[in-house]
């Protein structure tokens, strides 16, 4: 993979959505993922996720990282 674009995000589902129709847009001339990081959610984050991965054009993964904080979503495995 040339490019990871990562985004993390805890309990901002709406921001989220309107970001992913964002990405969706996007056109890229090499192999490209996008890495999204649920930092704990309590809203429907997953649901949203879920969603967009069962309907996009680019290979997206899905993290949860139950421990708060922006330096441990971007940093789990």
């Amino acid at each position: 993979m040339d490019v990871s674009l990562i985004i993390c995000t805890r309990d901002r589902c709406q921001q989220l959505a309107r970001c992913l129709e964002s990405v969706r847009r996007i056109t890229f001339d090499r192999p490209w993922e996008l890495i999204i990081v649920d930092n704990g959610s309590t809203d429907e984050t997953a649901a949203v996720v879920r969603e967009f991965i069962r309907t996009a054009n680019v290979r997206a993964i899905y993290l949860f990282e139950p421990t708060p904080g922006k330096s441990n979503g971007l940093n789990t495995h």
